[in-house]
């Protein structure tokens, strides 16, 4: 290798800024090109990460096209090479010796395509996990199955849920929020994806706290804070100008809380400080009614009556001491106990974990940080590389490509580090690399799997380097109509509250054409709610219907996008009732079908015996039983001897007796289902193309594991571990409608990178919105 392609070795890391349709994948193609001829080096060099397998699949073939097309020389060949030469390396000449390169480099590809390094994240995180942590565990074989833990679950209840660990944890499961099973489950489910959290957990100044010291203290600060408010208030209240009944100057709320306590018909002004204080001490009371005192739209008194500055003032000085005293009194009780809780969940979920050697992603992630990071393996010291590993990692890997930065977790990021920070720091076992990423906070639509915007807002000051900036501005998918009106509501004030926000305008490439319209239901000033069904249809009957008929939009070039592919599913209906066309892409497991469902329920209530799986199978789309009578058949259950006296003796609920047919039948698997599926009238229900395409698939899962099964058990608890074992795989995915000519209907993730002559966006932004 020639030395003189090194003058300067450690380019910046560069950050490209890319909004969507700015041409973000020609040009991370452009900049692998780029890499290969500037620095004359091997394409295995240069590793390329991307956040989704779609993303993959489409920069590699973006790469080898527009290799194809240069070494060609094609007339888009020559367009590329002007490109590059325009915007990214103007030194780059493309002459005899430059092309005779890339043309070796093109046909060294072309023959090693598997040696290519681009890959997803969790691709990465994994061959670190396989590289360094199952080694050091001892761990030749792994799986990874992204449903596991829910099968876990009952495991780590035994154990947490012991008699001796009961009085630790009883304040925990006794909290109102908790009461329920599900929400019990929630919290473990949630202390286990979010279980990195608790290493950044330091509790050094803890140790040493004398809690009822510092409770003291502060509930002493916020009665003074009490009295200092009351006193003004009361003289506030005697020197009003407009004088007004007394409790006229309090909020609603708070007169109904305290109208037992007391009588302000009975009050004289000059005694409202000490009537008041006796109530706004009682720390049960307001503990109970926290509203009160920490709403942020409305204090106890009307502000409107009593306009003082200095009563704001000492309103929030109250506010403030008050949180102060739940702090020490409330919260830190339970930080502790949820600590400790965390502790053993984890403790437990670790050993059935190396035990059974069945991951999902989210622990391969965990175990690989938490392993790199551990002092006693000395695999990282203060972010440097020590790992043999890693070292290879780094020889063998120069140049790192990160797409949808954005959407990188802190997790993920703690792995990547040690790798980038060697890159660019030009110390190590080659002196030349760059790292280049590109992202785009607007599209940082992943915060609900950890993605975190501000690994790419403060690049420069988490990597501690210097670093260049790009930005691509100009669209090339969007028209001028709606690319203004998306440049406006990112300028808006109402972004502000974002911190570190700022917003470059985006050029549009077409010279005109857009269309953008905005309607807004159920907001406050409407006099009737409408559910979600009906909102649909009010959408569809007033915009999508006279544009259809009006052929004001084109079928075949239109999309609606939704959040949720149950929102698709209502508007499906919807659209089902107006004889309107559609194509449905569901990206939901086959297993997880509202039509597939029912029948997993019927089986695991059959095979484990387990009540529970029988009251979800009774409040499914199947069958959907009114509360009343689910609660008589809880009763029935808990007067029982046992499920089989149920099963033989309910008369109120005839799919009982059905079951208990079921339960005595004999057969084999393929004809236990089909009669399932007759008994309970599956069809008459669930008689939409699309529901039918989904069963009959299971059906055919059900064909599958009695034809080729050989891995488990042959009997309905075997098929139940084999349709888990599919439940993550893309191949069993739920079938979709899809039709020609037609709207396209899909998920904002679905959609990503994808282009649309019309698009049609509803959501509900009453509902909590992630990400």
């Amino acid at each position: 290798m020639n030395s003189n392609f090194f003058q300067n070795e450690n380019e910046k890391p560069l950050i490209i800024r890319a909004s969507a349709g700015t041409g973000k994948t020609y040009r991370l193609s452009l900049e692998f090109i780029n890499l290969l001829l500037k620095y004359r080096i091997n394409f295995e060099e240069i590793l390329v990460i991307t956040f989704t397998k779609k993303a993959t699949a489409e920069i590699r073939e973006r790469i080898f096209q527009q290799l194809f097309e240069i070494v060609n020389n094609t007339s888009k060949g020559i367009e590329l090479k002007q490109n590059i030469q325009q915007d990214i390396n103007p030194e780059i000449k493309f002459n005899l010796e430059e092309m005779h390169f890339l043309k070796a480099a093109y046909q060294s590809m072309i023959t090693n395509k598997s040696a290519v390094n681009i890959s997803t994240i969790d691709s990465f995180v994994n061959t670190v996990f396989s590289g360094i942590i199952a080694p050091y565990n001892n761990i030749t074989n792994f799986q990874i199955d992204n449903k596991i833990n829910s099968e876990i679950l009952p495991e780590i209840f035994e154990s947490v849920l012991k008699e001796e660990n009961l009085k630790n944890y009883e304040n925990i499961f006794l909290q109102s929020k908790r009461r329920n099973l599900n929400q019990f489950k929630e919290l473990i489910l949630g202390i286990i994806e979010n279980r990195w959290l608790f290493e950044f957990i330091d509790l050094t100044d803890f140790h040493d706290l004398d809690i009822e010291i510092e409770k003291e203290k502060a509930h002493n600060k916020y009665k003074t804070s009490v009295k200092e408010f009351l006193e003004l208030l009361q003289t506030e209240i005697i020197n009003n100008p407009k004088p007004a009944s007394l409790e006229a100057y309090f909020q609603t709320d708070f007169k109904k809380t305290i109208l037992s306590l007391i009588n302000f018909n009975e009050i004289n002004t000059d005694q409202i400080s000490i009537s008041l204080y006796d109530i706004l001490t009682n720390c049960e009371l307001l503990s109970n009614n926290s509203k009160l005192i920490f709403d942020k739209k409305k204090m106890l008194y009307l502000s409107g009556k009593l306009k003082s500055d200095e009563l704001k003032s000492l309103y929030k000085d109250l506010q403030d001491s008050l949180a102060n005293f739940f702090y020490y009194d409330k919260a830190l009780n339970e930080q502790f106990n949820i600590i400790s809780l965390a502790a053993d969940v984890l403790r437990i979920y670790d050993e059935v974990k190396f035990r059974d050697k069945v991951f999902t992603h989210s622990d391969i992630s965990y175990y690989t940080f938490r392993f790199l990071y551990d002092s006693k393996l000395s695999i990282i010291d203060k972010g440097n590389v020590l790992n043999i590993f890693y070292e290879q990692l780094s020889y063998n890997t120069r140049f790192v490509l990160i797409d949808e930065f954005q959407d990188t977790s802190i997790l993920q990021w703690s792995i990547f580090y040690p790798v980038l920070k060697e890159i660019t720091s030009g110390i190590g076992q080659k002196e030349y690399g760059r790292v280049i990423v590109v992202g785009d906070e607007k599209q940082a639509i992943y915060g609900w799997r950890g993605g975190e915007r501000k690994l790419l807002t403060n690049f420069e000051s988490i990597l501690n380097e210097p670093v260049e900036h790009n930005t691509l501005s100009t669209s090339y998918r969007s028209k001028p109509v709606l690319m203004n009106w998306l440049n406006k509501l990112f300028k808006s004030e109402y972004l502000h509250f974002v911190n570190d926000w700022n917003y470059t305008e985006i050029d549009c490439d077409k010279a005109v054409g857009g269309f953008v319209q905005v309607d807004l239901r159920n907001s406050v000033e409407d006099d009737t709610k409408l559910n979600k069904a009906d909102i649909y249809r009010e959408f569809v009957q007033n915009n999508l219907l006279p544009n259809i008929r009006d052929k004001k939009i084109k079928s075949t070039d239109t999309a609606i996008i939704m959040r949720k592919n149950k929102e698709l599913e209502i508007m499906a209906q919807v659209l089902n009732e107006f004889d309107i066309d559609f194509t449905l892409e569901m990206s939901g497991s086959l297993f997880q079908h509202k039509a597939v469902k029912p029948i997993l329920f019927i089986l695991k209530f059959l095979v484990y015996e387990d009540f529970w799986e029988l009251i979800k199978f009774l409040r499914s789309d199947l069958v959907l039983m009114n509360p009343v009578d689910l609660q008589s058949l809880i009763s029935e259950f808990q007067s029982s001897s046992s499920l089989e006296e149920l099963l033989q003796t309910s008369k109120t609920h005839p799919y009982l007796s059905v079951l208990y047919n079921l339960k005595h039948q004999s057969g084999t698997l393929l004809f236990f289902v089909k009669t399932i599926l007759e008994e309970f009238g599956f069809t008459k229900i669930f008689s939409s193309e699309v529901e039918l395409k989904n069963l009959q698939r299971f059906m055919g899962v059900t064909a599958e594991f009695e034809r080729s099964n050989h891995e488990y058990s042959s009997d309905t608890s075997g098929f139940l571990q084999f349709c888990s074992s599919l439940a993550e795989k893309d191949e069993y995915s739920q079938i979709g409608q899809s039709l020609s000519d037609s709207i396209k209907l899909l998920t904002i993730h679905k959609s990503k990178g994808l282009q649309f002559e019309t698009v049609y966006t509803v959501f509900d932004v009453s509902s909590k919105i992630g990400g």
